[in-house]
């Protein structure tokens, strides 16, 4: 007979200890142990045959001991600093992505720019015309001859 891999949980039964979770006290079977969204879980097998996602934390004993209490345990001037630095934090990070965001748009800039004929012999992808631009890729004096130009049309 070969032995089940094991690692990550000590037996395929682990009991529910988190006092909020709707199977609290029950023991479930684990089918196996992965990580989700940055946390360690365990992929249970529900009584109806469906599977779900418990939390390791969950199944730990000392996951018991979380209560709810009629006096909050932070101060008020804790979570107002708590929220000062995650403001500043979520600035610093807007100020980040705005700082890669005008890279982009001064690159795009910088694209746009320059002469068409350099664009034409080296074959980059801004050198493509345009649907509907008969005049693009052809000579100034070619288009000029022709009237074919859609801006400062003068006839």
């Amino acid at each position: 007979m070969k032995q089940r891999h094991t690692a990550g949980y000590q037996t395929p039964k682990n009991q529910i200890f988190y006092p909020f979770h709707p199977r609290c006290g029950e023991t479930v079977a684990v089918i196996r142990t992965h990580r989700f969204q940055g946390t360690d879980v365990f992929l249970v097998l529900q009584p109806d045959g469906t599977l779900a996602h418990v939390p390791r934390w969950m199944m730990v004993e000392t996951a018991a001991r979380h209560s709810l209490g009629s006096q909050p345990r932070l101060s008020l001037d804790y979570l107002r600093n708590l929220r000062l630095e995650i403001d500043a934090l979520l600035n610093f990070l807007d100020s980040d992505s705005n700082a890669e965001e005008a890279v982009n748009e001064a690159r795009a800039c910088k694209a746009a720019s320059g002469s068409l004929r350099t664009r034409q012999r080296t074959g980059s992808s801004a050198a493509q015309p345009a649907e509907g631009n008969a005049s693009f890729g052809r000579d100034a004096a070619g288009r000029d001859r022709d009237g074919g130009g859609e801006q400062g049309d003068r006839r």
